[in-house]
């Protein structure tokens, strides 16, 4: 959870000023190591909780991908639906 604090205060960071492309490489990069562990995580869930959390790891790797490909463009609408994956992430991790 450390990660996911991590990557909603660098949201929150970016979202309150303009961002330039180089600082998306390395929050994509984070983004990333966060799918990781989500996906580990995944597996120790109730079955019916892993098919929902699977969607919001999704978006996760798509934001990731979109962050790589946007180059500074784009990226308001990918940062706001970060924002809202983590702090779902958080949620689901939090009633386990």
């Amino acid at each position: 959870m450390s990660l996911a604090h991590r990557l909603s205060k660098r949201l929150f960071e970016l979202t309150a000023k303009p961002t330039s492309s180089t600082l998306l490489q390395p929050l994509s990069d984070d983004v990333q190591a966060f799918h990781r562990i989500c996906s580990g995580y995944v597996e120790s869930l109730p079955p019916h909780a892993k098919f929902q959390f699977r969607e919001i790891i999704a978006t996760l790797e798509t934001v990731a991908d979109g962050l790589r490909a946007s180059g500074g463009r784009d990226h308001d609408r990918l940062l706001v639906t970060l924002q809202n994956s983590v702090h779902s992430i958080q949620e689901a991790a939090m009633k386990k």
